[in-house]
């Protein structure tokens, strides 16, 4: 009886000896990066509660620098931790405050056998699903923006007009002064990162803006502008007025002096953070939901729905393009594909008069949703 005593005595010091290890570990941020929020601080130290997500190198804007790993496929366990660059765990609030409201919607039609989350006993990769099966056709892995023929087929130039006035009048109203810049300053990051998506592709889509020539330089200012606006203050709204003064000149048709020579084509993720051409996403399908949930509601929002399913068209297309996290994976390029397949069905919807297309279009959008952040986060 003394062996086994002395082996447990051996077991028992090396399970503590392993305890004190992984607390202190544990205590001085063993695991790497966190997959929390980066809290924006603002001028006094109050922390923002609608922080954005870690942006990781690859995520952010990337001002002429080119990506090289992003096109390899991630290892599993990447996959598993993170949709694309943005972490795990603060994947729904990119879509959805309240995702179990559509899925309330949604009802049955997340079941177990369409589940894209699961995978089988020996841990391999899901197989794509139905919702991930009907897309649009993918961009191609050497895709930059506005290289694509195909973005005249998303948004027509009288929509990409009509967006980037939105924009600007918005973006003028808000950069008044300091003051409001400080309350705005989030929501400004999303607009100017549209302008320069619009911007990127205004050259190959016909009848854009008059500023078409100044396309290049309006796409830097506008992506300049969403990187500047990272907190509220003073020498915050400093910098993002200055690129804003750019902006404002450039699309007035005038080219500022101090406006640097570009290239003509570049990624998107250079320049446009996919979270927030994800937020304006959001933006777009819960006004489609809560506003537009009746035939009486669609005859009377024709116009404006027109102009968000062009929208969701193209954005939906663009965080499919290099160098954005997990472009290369089919099930991400299917879920995507759907979803700017469903802002194409609402603007046909809508020409045609016909508001259960419509529905079907927005239930569409839902599902592919929802079965993208089962896949992606819950696994």
């Amino acid at each position: 009886m003394r062996i086994p005593a002395f082996r447990s005595a051996i077991v028992f010091s090396a399970g503590m000896a392993i305890g004190i290890a992984c607390t202190a570990f544990g205590i001085s941020g063993c695991g790497g990066k966190s997959s929390g929020k980066v809290v924006d601080q603002t001028a006094d130290g109050d922390s923002d509660e609608d922080a954005t997500p870690a942006e990781p190198e690859d995520e952010a804007p990337k001002q002429r620098k080119s990506v090289k790993g992003n096109n390899k496929k991630k290892a599993k366990g990447d996959q598993l931790a993170h949709i694309g660059e943005i972490p795990k765990d603060v994947w729904p609030e990119v879509w959805l405050k309240d995702p179990s409201a559509v899925a309330r919607e949604v009802g049955a039609a997340a079941t177990p056998a369409a589940d894209a989350g699961s995978a089988d006993d020996a841990g391999t990769k899901p197989a794509p699903t139905e919702v991930a099966a009907n897309t649009v056709k993918a961009a191609a892995p050497d895709a930059k923006a506005g290289s694509s023929s195909d973005w005249a087929a998303l948004i027509s130039g009288e929509a990409l007009a009509d967006e980037s006035k939105a924009i600007k009048n918005k973006l003028t109203a808000q950069m008044a002064d300091v003051g409001r810049y400080n309350s705005t300053y989030k929501e400004m990051r999303v607009e100017a990162t549209i302008m320069a998506v619009l911007a990127a592709i205004a050259a190959d889509v016909p009848e854009s803006p008059s500023w078409k020539a100044n396309a290049k330089f309006i796409r830097d200012a506008a992506s300049k502008i969403a990187a500047e606006s990272t907190a509220n203050g003073q020498k915050f709204y400093d910098k993002a007025k200055k690129e804003y003064d750019k902006l404002d000149g450039l699309l007035g048709g005038s080219k500022p002096p101090d406006v640097e020579d570009t290239p003509e084509k570049i990624n998107f993720s250079e320049v446009a953070n996919r979270f927030y051409l994800m937020k304006r996403m959001e933006r777009t399908t819960v006004w489609m939901k809560t506003e537009v949930n009746s035939e009486a509601a669609f005859k009377k929002e024709g116009a404006k729905l027109t102009q968000e399913g062009s929208l969701l068209a193209l954005l939906g297309k663009v965080i499919t393009t290099p160098d954005y996290g997990d472009h290369d994976l089919e099930e991400y390029q299917g879920y995507a594909g759907t979803v700017s397949q469903a802002g194409r069905s609402v603007v046909a919807a809508v020409k045609d008069g016909d508001f259960k297309a419509y529905t079907a279009a927005l239930d569409s959008c839902q599902k592919a949703c929802n079965k993208c952040h089962e896949q992606f986060k819950n696994n």
